[in-house]
């Protein structure tokens, strides 16, 4: 980041900057009692901040009674229509809801966040107090009010294609200050503007209803038999693809659908149980880039059941499998029975174990680099990076000396070539090495790491079960496995039957979610009913789906991101981590009725017992 100097200390001029963006966002306690003076009051038109009782509609909230109340006195509390708005106060530039209530009068509804606290309190983890803030007027009784007379502009105007209701908006607040990630007032993260930004992606998801699109048997059987085709023709060029479906083009290259066997399983299986897995995991997921995660997680154990039921068959494609997958590196008469030499498969295991700890030391260094931006707002103690330092510099002597064979066992068949050339590794990248176990250490000090994790592979999914389809296809494919019957001993020596269901599971997921992706985009074209409509300030008009919207709010979550940064609040790509992440966790926590169509997952959220 330029604005920090070659050791990441602040420079003087974004000094001054980042403390009247900290101020400017706060309110005043003074400020934030004259706005709640009215609050103690039976008023329908008092500002009330939202404090809900643990159960959702609890009849005794004061939320749920201040609804009610709403309900009693105004003709509608549904609506169509949301203003974003924004005060012209800088360099914070508060942002608020505007809701066009469908009353024919002009009742519209006022929702916010503030924050109150110390500077200090507001750029930490935990934050300060936030006062999530709703309020009902009339036409007349906005007009009059001073909040009303603040200087602010209209970022846009969102018509959605059906009507909502105030519980809805309760509801997303509920799931707000029930999500631990998001309950306090964070200046990076959760203020006004996630709060803004948070309620219209909910609104726009439920608009776009994805798990709906795929809701019958007719269909569902479509985008399988779609994405079986796709699988069979695939070049296989993509790792997990090589890996989970190029191996049986190993296996048996005379078979005119080498293939075949693996596929129908997988058709089975998926055409008659993938449906409903489809639609619950879908429910859960708030952002179409997640969907291809979402799919995979669904489907993981349907392909997996397809695979064992596959294997335990007494066809001959079986048993060759069984052969490949059982095959024990240690018997001597079984190596001479596949012709390989102790100095291939030395080879063999040298090329492997090079290429997957190319790829961990290569993990290490993203996540160091991650770390460092992590560390901008949240130094870990000293006592940690102390202890983090020692328990490398034993951890690395053990490696040289031979001791790390015995940290990798039991990892999987791969785990045997890795050891016999992680003391190499060790000895070859020394400060890599180092880096390496002392990220493995830190990060058992490490209490919310999600936001860093959230990235992808990362150190922790290196060092509990290795992605290791690349460095496998990489071995098959140097000149070492440079012909069929070479590639077939190297993967004897190497395969096992949790890389190839992973790869399986992997490839299959994305396919499916490509044309899961493809067939919701068509939906959305065919009906009016999936049109958001957005309106500029300067009075543009556009049409735009729930994933072009998130694409919107995505875009003004980085520019916020990119704001807190130039001020040296905290990295960018982090900031955006953490609201992304915790916008997924306010839709998963959702009360049952009020986000995805098929409710919650007890195995992703909690029971309402527990949430309440």
């Amino acid at each position: 980041m330029k604005l920090f100097g070659r050791h990441g200390v602040l420079k003087p001029r974004h000094i001054k900057e980042r403390n009247s963006y900290i101020s400017s966002s706060l309110t005043s306690s003074a400020d934030l009692v004259e706005r709640l003076i009215s609050s103690s009051t039976n008023d329908p038109s008092r500002a009330l901040v939202m404090r809900f009782n643990r159960q959702w509609l609890d009849p005794y909230c004061p939320v749920y009674k201040w609804y009610r109340q709403q309900r009693q006195v105004r003709s509608s509390t549904q609506f169509t229509s949301i203003e974003h708005w924004k005060t012209n106060q800088a360099p914070f530039y508060h942002e608020y809801l505007i809701i066009r209530l469908d009353t024919g009068d002009g009742d519209v509804c006022r929702v916010e966040r503030m924050g109150e606290g110390s500077r200090r309190d507001a750029i930490k983890r935990l934050g300060c107090t936030a006062y999530d803030i709703i309020q009902c007027f009339s036409s007349s009784e906005y007009a009059s009010n001073p909040i009303s007379k603040e200087p602010a502009e209209l970022i846009c105007r969102v018509d959605f294609p059906r009507a909502f209701d105030l519980q809805d908006i309760l509801a997303i607040c509920w799931s707000i200050q029930k999500t631990p990630r998001c309950a306090g007032y964070t200046l990076q993260r959760y203020n006004c503007y996630f709060l803004c930004l948070t309620t219209l992606a909910v609104l726009a998801r439920r608009v776009g209803r994805w798990e709906g699109m795929l809701d019958t048997e007719t269909s569902w059987s479509g985008l399988v038999n779609h994405v079986i085709s796709y699988l069979q023709q695939t070049r296989c060029e993509d790792p997990d693809e090589y890996i989970g479906l190029g191996i049986c083009d190993l296996i048996e290259p005379n078979q005119a659908n080498p293939r075949g066997t693996m596929l129908d399983a997988l058709h089975g299986c998926l055409s008659h149980e993938g449906l409903t897995a489809w639609g619950t995991f879908t429910s859960t997921t708030l952002w179409m880039k997640d969907l291809e995660e979402a799919i995979t997680r669904s489907l993981a154990s349907h392909v997996e059941d397809a695979f064992t039921t596959l294997l335990g068959s007494n066809s001959t494609w079986s048993k060759m499998v069984q052969d490949i997958l059982n095959f024990d590196r240690n018997d001597a008469d079984k190596l001479r029975a596949y012709d390989i030499s102790h100095e291939f498969q030395k080879a063999v295991e040298h090329s492997f174990g090079l290429c997957l700890c190319q790829s961990i030391l290569e993990a290490a260094r993203s996540t160091d680099k991650m770390r460092q931006m992590y560390q901008l707002e949240y130094q870990p103690a000293l006592w940690c990076r102390m202890i983090a330092s020692s328990l490398a510099a034993v951890g690395y002597v053990c490696g040289v000396f031979g001791g790390a064979e015995k940290s990798v066992s039991g990892q999987g068949g791969w785990s045997e070539a890795l050891s016999k050339n992680w003391q190499q590794s060790f000895n070859k990248n020394p400060l890599g090495a180092f880096s390496f176990t002392r990220l493995a250490f830190l990060g058992l000090f490490d209490d919310d790491m999600d936001m860093v994790m959230f990235m992808g592979w990362g150190l922790r999914s290196y060092l509990h079960g290795v992605p290791i389809s690349a460095p496998l296809q990489q071995t098959l494919g140097s000149n070492l496995c440079a012909t069929r019957i070479a590639k077939l001993r190297a993967l004897v020596l190497l395969f096992d039957r949790r890389v190839w269901i992973e790869s399986l599971q992997v490839c299959v997921g994305r396919a499916i979610g490509d044309a899961a992706k493809s067939h919701i985009t068509r939906m959305e074209s065919t009906s009016e009913s999936y049109v958001i409509r957005m309106t500029y300030s300067h009075g543009g008009t556009r049409k735009l789906s729930a994933r072009q919207l998130h694409d919107y709010i995505r875009e003004r979550i980085h520019m916020h991101a990119v704001r807190v940064e130039s001020i040296g609040l905290a990295a960018a790509q982090l900031v955006e981590i953490g609201i992304d992440l915790a916008m997924s966790e306010v839709w998963k926590g959702l009360p049952s009725g009020y986000g995805g169509m098929y409710g919650r997952l007890d195995l992703e959220t909690p029971s309402r017992q527990d949430v309440f």
